[in-house]
């Protein structure tokens, strides 16, 4: 009689346990990053050289050279720098 509720205890837990499954962990959830739209500053082109008339060089630094103006871009617009006198570089 203890034999058969052995035999009888084992058949239940065997058959409880063949019902039970390890299954993998659930996929976690996708990851979503939040990225602000693009700011894309068009640039409008380069305004024409202005032709500057070069002026005769300081007098206590004859022999620098003229260094011409030219455009240059701020980040809104352009900007024109005037030409100097710089310190020529040998």
């Amino acid at each position: 009689m203890a034999a058969r509720r052995s035999l009888l205890l084992i058949g239940i837990a065997g058959g409880l346990l063949a019902g039970c499954v390890v299954a993998p962990p659930p996929a976690p959830p996708p990851r979503v990053v939040y990225q602000p739209p693009a700011v894309v500053v068009a640039r409008p082109p380069q305004p024409a050289m202005i032709v500057e008339t070069v002026p005769p060089p300081p007098p206590e630094h004859p022999y620098w050279v003229w260094r011409r103006g030219g455009w240059h871009w701020n980040g809104y617009r352009w900007v024109w720098i005037h030409g100097r006198y710089v310190e020529r570089l040998y």
